[in-house]
C-alpha cells in the first residue's frame, strides 16, 4: 500500500482475479468477459471512493469520458482485471511479469531512463516503466502513440515513481502481486489497493 501524509481524498484501485474457467475463453468472448469483470472492479472503486459513475462513455479514440467531474480507467489481462475511479484524469494498468526482448526494452525507455534504476532487476524495471507509462498515457487519452513524449523522471522507491508527459508531471504508485505488476496515477493521494480473489 502506498500512502501520503496530505489530506486529499484517497484512491481505491481494485484488482480482481479472473475465475479459472473464464481464463480459458478466447476471442471476442474473452475480451467481452474481461471488460465486464473490469467494470465490476470499477464499480467497487466507485463505491469505496463515493464517486458515482454509471455511464461509461468513451470518445472517438476509445478514451474514457468523465462523468460529472469523475474519471475512470480499466485494465485487464487473462488472469486479472483492474478498475479505478478518481476526481481527476486517471489511468491504471496491469501487466504480467515475463521475459521481454532487448528491442522492446529500447522502445519503451531511453538509456537515460534505464540509468535511473541500475540496482533493479532489468525485467522488473521494464515493467515498472511500461505500466507507469501506460497509466499516464491512458490518463491523457493518447494511448501508446504518445510514448515518445512520456519519460520516467525519478524512481522514489519500490512502489512510487515520477513521470513527465509534455512538461506535465505525474506521480504513479505501483504494486506487485501474483506475478503481475499494477500501476495507477496518484496525484499525491493515499492509495488503498483492493485485491479480490474472485469476481462479485
Amino acid at each position: 500500500m502506498v500512502t501520503s501524509s496530505n489530506k486529499l481524498a484517497p484512491l481505491y484501485p481494485v484488482i480482481m482475479e479472473v475465475p479459472k474457467d473464464l481464463q480459458q475463453l478466447a476471442g471476442r468472448t474473452k475480451v467481452a468477459t474481461l471488460s465486464r469483470l473490469a467494470r465490476e472492479a470499477l464499480s467497487i472503486s466507485c463505491q469505496k471512493g463515493e464517486w458515482p459513475i454509471t455511464d461509461l462513455k468513451k470518445n472517438e479514440k476509445g478514451a474514457p469520458l468523465s462523468e460529472r467531474g469523475h474519471y475512470w480507467s480499466l485494465s485487464h489481462k487473462s488472469q486479472f482485471v483492474a478498475g479505478v475511479a478518481a476526481p481527476y484524469p486517471i489511468g491504471v494498468d496491469i501487466e504480467k511479469l515475463r521475459p521481454c526482448s532487448e528491442a522492446l526494452k529500447r522502445r519503451i525507455a531511453t538509456q537515460e531512463e534505464w540509468q535511473l534504476g541500475p540496482e533493479i532487476e532489468p525485467n522488473l524495471l521494464f515493467f515498472r516503466f511500461w505500466t507507469a507509462k501506460e497509466a499516464v498515457l491512458k490518463a491523457v487519452g493518447v494511448g501508446m502513440s504518445g510514448l515518445f513524449h512520456c519519460r520516467i523522471a525519478k524512481i522514489y522507491d519500490e512502489h512510487r515513481l515520477c513521470l513527465v508527459y509534455k512538461n506535465t508531471t505525474f506521480r504513479v504508485a505501483q504494486i506487485q502481486f501474483s506475478g503481475h505488476l499494477a500501476a495507477v496515477i496518484t496525484d499525491n493521494r493515499p492509495i488503498y489497493w483492493t485485491h479480490l480473489l474472485k469476481s462479485i
